[in-house]
């Protein structure tokens, strides 16, 4: 395989894992939105920062584990977090997650 070809493939690898993580995050979002409507039904506390500071740990741990740097996780993480705690706040946009308007 020439040089060519194989940085072809290593994109489609990486176009692949890409369309991964969306799919991941599409589903992350669905189930934040699920989380909001039990919280809502059952007047539960919409945000857990203590939660949050957990997660932040244990992933800072699995990606020291997997050789990813902390600040690519912790940065990918906050930006997950902002998007949930939108999505426990607005019900627009919680409908936007169920719906895969986005």
């Amino acid at each position: 395989m020439s040089p060519l070809d194989h940085l072809a493939v290593l994109r489609r690898r990486i176009d692949e894992t890409d369309r991964a993580i969306v799919g991941l995050l599409a589903a992350r979002r669905a189930i934040v939105a699920e989380m909001r409507a039990l919280k809502v039904a059952h007047d539960l506390p919409r945000l857990d920062g203590a939660r949050e500071d957990t997660m932040r740990r244990a992933l800072c741990e699995e990606a020291a584990r997997l050789g990813v740097p902390d600040a690519l996780v912790l940065g990918v993480l906050e930006a997950v977090l902002i998007d949930s705690r939108a999505l426990v706040e607005d019900p627009r946009a919680v409908q936007s997650a169920t719906s895969g308007d986005s």
